[in-house]
């Protein structure tokens, strides 16, 4: 599954990516990573990776149009585990070929990670 989140932190493999309400972090299928939320309303949607053309293999930030804001909060209505059904089916397909779309456009906003800072904290 691929996921889209919205005003959250997440570390990837390249760096670390601290996300404004202004943008949303794209997470392919399979992506190591580590999210941090706090104190800010947010949303996630996980897409079978089948649903979405996308050669990312690490997180990476787009901009978040208010389309993609509203029809991710629109998308928290249905359950993890919900039953298909027509208007799902259709929604969510609709939703990933938006996405195959607002993934190509990445906002370069990566902050470097260095494994030496964390132990530095932790030496103090």
């Amino acid at each position: 599954m691929s996921l889209l989140m919205i005003r959250a932190q997440v570390e990837g493999r390249h760096g670390r990516y601290k996300v404004g309400r202004q943008f949303a972090v794209w997470i392919p299928a399979g992506a190591v990573h580590r999210i941090t939320i706090q104190k800010v309303a947010s949303g996630s949607v996980f897409l079978a990776a089948n649903m979405v053309r996308c050669t990312a293999d690490a997180p990476r930030v787009i901009a978040a149009p208010l389309l993609l804001r509203e029809m991710t909060m629109h998308a928290m209505r249905w359950p993890l585990d919900r039953t298909e059904d027509s208007t799902s089916e259709a929604y969510f397909t609709c939703f990933a070929r938006l996405c195959e779309e607002w993934v190509c456009s990445e906002v370069q906003l990566v902050l470097p990670y260095s494994s030496n800072a964390d132990r530095s904290d932790h030496d103090a």
